[in-house]
């Protein structure tokens, strides 16, 4: 992976062993260092497994949950339509009801009114008022 670089030819020992010691030293640095890029390229591949893994399985969820309340909603379609023709049905018999509830409210008001108990009277019985007279058609015979 890496190169042996060439040291110079240094005569003095104690100069060349502080230079091979500078040497490994700078190799060894280049070496951990290389070694952290490794880790941390293998770190962020993780994150990003993780982050992908994470998004998939919330759009798992979420397309479970979409499909739970698309089920609920076919499942209470029906329903929902015999309730609102429950609601018609009444609807039809309530304004029936309203429109005898009106007669009637109408017919006992005209009882009840002063000025129309001789007619009404006459209406439901079949005597006649006394100061009425009685018109009787005769047919001449020819």
């Amino acid at each position: 992976m890496h190169e042996e670089r060439q040291l110079p030819e240094l005569t003095d020992r104690s100069v060349r062993a502080s230079v091979v010691r500078k040497y490994k030293s700078a190799t060894l640095n280049q070496k951990v260092q290389s070694g952290r890029k490794q880790r941390v390229g293998q770190g962020t591949i993780r994150k990003q497994r993780e982050r992908a893994l994470e998004a998939t399985v919330k759009l798992v969820v979420n397309l479970g949950l979409a499909v739970a309340a698309i089920s609920g909603l076919v499942r209470l379609l029906p329903l929902y339509q015999s309730v609102q023709e429950r609601s018609r049905v009444m609807q039809t018999e309530v304004e029936r009801t309203e429109e005898r509830v009106n007669r009637w409210q109408r017919d006992f008001h005209r009882a009840f009114d002063p000025k129309q108990a001789k007619t009404v009277m006459q209406e439901e019985s079949y005597r006649v008022d006394p100061q009425r007279r009685p018109i009787v058609l005769i047919q001449e015979n020819k």
